[in-house]
């Protein structure tokens, strides 16, 4: 699909089982959960460690890459890896002036 390729980056270890309920899995080709994280000992958001291995297992340098974040600790870690575009989507607490504040787009959900 126009070579875009996409990853789930969550603390949770119950992703798999998730994506699949919602019909999703077709649609994320990497999963970085918290499997991933113990496994590779890293450091969870807001480091940047999650979303850098998001990158190398997809293959795309972080500053060619977008991410989609419900949270600022989120959109820390995505600023902090180099994601060169970041959007903080619905519900960041304060809204649009706290997503901008911390370097993002907002996009209400």
């Amino acid at each position: 699909m126009l070579g875009i390729h996409r990853a789930v980056v969550t603390a949770s270890v119950h992703t798999a089982a998730m994506l699949e309920r919602a019909g999703l899995t077709g649609l994320v080709d990497v999963c970085v959960d918290g499997t991933t994280i113990e496994a590779g000992r890293l450091e969870g958001k807001p480091a940047p460690d999650t979303v850098l291995e998001a990158c190398r297992l997809l293959g795309v340098d972080s500053a060619r890459a977008a991410a989609f974040e419900t949270t600022a600790i989120g959109i820390e870690a995505a600023r902090a890896a180099g994601i060169s575009f970041v959007v903080g989507v619905g519900h960041v607490a304060g809204g649009d002036a706290a997503v901008r504040e911390l370097g993002a787009l907002f996009m209400a959900s």
